[in-house]
């Protein structure tokens, strides 16, 4: 099944390809910028997640040529998504070993001095990208000091990338120690402080938070700098699952079948989401921006106050929320009960917005839940077990093992009323 799933997506690859390529080339004024943005997005994702593949027609070389015309029509964006440009198909002929020996340096120049120049018009993409190229050390010698000193800047223009790879980097799941200092307090400090600029990054600082239920509490405190606090991670996790993000989605219905959530979990961040858009659009008013993948739907917002308030005096839902963002919700009248809990995690978990790729992660909570709502109607207390902790990480370890392409599953019928403990698996 994986291997079907993955020629599936190298089709639809090559069509979004052509696409791509068609609205980067054409129309009125010579095309669109933003197509060739896109375009390498959706190149670095292929050729990381599936090598070279000879499907996708547009070469870097033709991303950078258009990308030229857009700079000389008078449009500097252009320079951010040229250096991108050049820094992936630098990594490209690395990857293949197909340098040639002046390429290297062309290319190297190339992405420095058009993310620099980019920098120069405050484009946050621009900042982090330069962050991360001096972390890395490829294209130019390592500094550990200049990739922090980048990413601060793009953190403050509001790049979501540079915040996260400042809290990656400086936090305990840094993958490399001594580029730069381990400090868990500051980590934790800029992931909360651009927690309302995509919804990734609040799943992501819900970890500082979240004592998963097979974890001690010393344990967690000792890896992470802080104290659990559930309630915060409820609302950063329902907060991001609200709004389409799967782990997010995740893990509220596994703090849900815990008992430690409610369906209301995360509406506590809507005032503070449309306050911190007011503020934002008012400190970037006047500065280029980068149209990253992460950004709000600027009509949706255009279409609202800034404050968010709508003519009944209610605010409005934010732009990204989905079905089980707007629908979930404690009764108006008294508190939910466990079987409504036990559904809503239910719900979240049979999410339409969940990729098929972390199916094999959904099978364990899945079974864990269709067990609790039989016992909960029953009259039991329908609360997980020990046991069920235990296979329950097992799972998700599996999962996310599978979703990397790590091992392949067969698909089979999932019966959901089978017993928890029937899924473990010497794979484990």
């Amino acid at each position: 099944m994986m291997a079907a799933n993955m020629r599936l997506n190298k089709r639809l690859g090559r069509v979004k390809n052509r696409l791509l390529t068609i609205a980067m080339n054409a129309g009125e004024e010579g095309g669109i910028m933003l197509a060739a943005y896109d375009l390498l997005r959706h190149r670095d994702y292929d050729d990381t997640h599936y090598g070279n593949n000879p499907q996708m027609e547009t070469r870097y070389p033709d991303i950078r040529h258009a990308l030229r015309r857009f700079i000389d029509r008078g449009e500097p964006q252009a320079y951010a998504y040229l250096g991108f440009c050049a820094k992936l198909e630098w990594e490209d002929h690395q990857r293949r070993g197909t340098w040639q020996p002046s390429q290297k340096v062309y290319l190297s120049r190339t992405a420095m001095q058009s993310l620099q120049k980019a920098a120069a018009i405050r484009m946050a993409l621009a900042m982090s990208l330069l962050g991360t190229i001096y972390y890395e050390g490829k294209l130019v010698p390592q500094d550990g000091y200049l990739a922090r000193l980048w990413w601060e800047e793009g953190h403050k223009y509001g790049s979501a990338s540079a915040t996260w790879s400042l809290a990656f980097h400086l936090g305990p799941l840094a993958p490399v120690r001594g580029i730069l200092p381990v400090k868990k307090k500051q980590a934790r400090e800029y992931i909360e402080e651009n927690i309302y600029s995509t919804p990734w990054l609040a799943a992501r600082a819900a970890q500082w938070y979240y004592l998963r239920p097979w974890t001690e509490r010393e344990t967690h405190r000792r890896f992470w700098g802080n104290a659990a606090d559930q309630k915060k991670a409820a609302i950063y996790y329902a907060w991001s699952g609200r709004q389409g993000m799967t782990e997010g989605k995740f893990r509220w219905a596994e703090m849900l079948l815990f008992d430690e959530a409610n369906l209301n979990s995360g509406l506590e961040m809507v005032e503070g989401y449309w306050k911190d858009r007011a503020v934002r659009r008012e400190r970037l008013r006047d500065i280029v921006q980068d149209n990253n993948p992460d950004d709000d739907d600027i009509e949706a917002l255009d279409a609202i106050s800034d404050s968010g308030v709508q003519d009944d005096g209610t605010l409005a839902w934010p732009p990204k929320f989905d079905h089980e963002g707007k629908g979930l919700a404690e009764p108006k009248d008294r508190p939910s009960t466990r079987i409504e809990k036990i559904e809503g995690a239910i719900q979240l978990i049979e999410s339409k917005r969940i990729p098929n790729r972390h199916k094999a992660e959904r099978e364990g909570i899945y079974a864990l839940a269709y067990r609790l709502l039989r016992e909960a109607r029953e009259g039991k207390p329908a609360l997980p077990t020990r046991e069920d902790e235990e296979l329950l990480g097992k799972q998700a370890r599996r999962g996310r093992a599978v979703a990397r392409g790590e091992f392949e599953v067969e698909e089979a019928p999932f019966d959901r009323t089978f017993p928890l403990s029937k899924l473990a698996d010497p794979m484990y």
